[in-house]
């Protein structure tokens, strides 16, 4: 039986983290077939060896300015606007805010997909108690914290390249489990095994976008964190997840 040789891959890490595996379609396509190889080019982790020299190319064009954009993905996905998030390129010192695609959002924090899951699961079993809006917020949250904290849900996350991920986690300047007075408490906050990414997640039951100083204040503890665990984390991002 003939082997069956695996294209030519690339991982670029691009100017905000964005991590992406670069091949050539052609040879992924008669690798796994044409339906396999759609599905992970859908995924905006996976792009096309042509596209990215075209976008290499354009980039080296074009001069950056201001504290930039996230780099966009090739022309053949959708451009469709979904969330606005947060990101800081220097562990929370400064924080742009900006909108971005579920690709994006993938592409920096690849769990995104996974919490937004076990939320709208939580929010479906809370749903029919017929709680107020503050209570019923209040349980899913408790809920979820449960389920993340259990074992198989951490090795799950550790497989998936998280060297860390807290729930509920009271935080200020930096320091965890402190209830001092100015505390955050932050849904998830996530730190990769790559030791560049840190990715806080945060569970929305209402349809009320986080206020810029939420956004600003949990990035900015999110970096103070990261800072004491390793020089390396440079990424931050604050993603939303809409649940109900």
């Amino acid at each position: 039986m003939g082997r069956t040789s695996f294209p030519r891959c690339d991982v670029r890490v691009g100017q905000y983290g964005l991590r992406t595996l670069v091949v050539d379609a052609g040879q992924l396509r008669n690798t796994l077939g044409p339906d396999a190889t759609k599905q992970l080019f859908a995924t905006g982790l996976v792009i096309d060896r042509n596209a990215d020299d075209l976008y290499t190319a354009n980039r080296a064009r074009t001069s950056p300015g201001g504290q930039g954009d996230l780099p966009p993905l090739p022309l053949s996905f959708p451009q469709k606007i979904e969330m606005r998030i947060g990101v800081s390129t220097d562990r929370g010192v400064t924080t742009t805010t900006r909108e971005a695609t579920r690709e994006e959002v993938l592409q920096v924090c690849p769990n995104f997909a996974r919490y937004e899951g076990y939320a709208i699961d939580a929010d479906a079993q809370v749903e029919p108690l017929d709680l107020s809006p503050q209570r019923h917020g209040q349980v899913v949250h408790n809920e979820l914290e449960t389920l993340l904290k259990m074992d198989h849900i951490q090795s799950r996350l550790e497989e998936q390249g998280v060297r860390e991920m807290m729930p509920e986690i009271a935080i200020h300047r930096g320091k965890p489990k402190t209830y001092d007075k100015g505390y955050s408490k932050l849904d998830v906050l996530e730190l990769h095994d790559d030791y560049l990414t840190v990715c806080v997640y945060d569970f929305k039951t209402g349809r009320t976008p986080p206020r810029l100083e939420t956004i600003y204040r949990y990035i900015r503890e999110a970096g103070l964190y990261a800072i004491a665990q390793s020089e390396g984390y440079k990424y931050v991002y604050f993603i939303p997840i809409f649940v109900h």
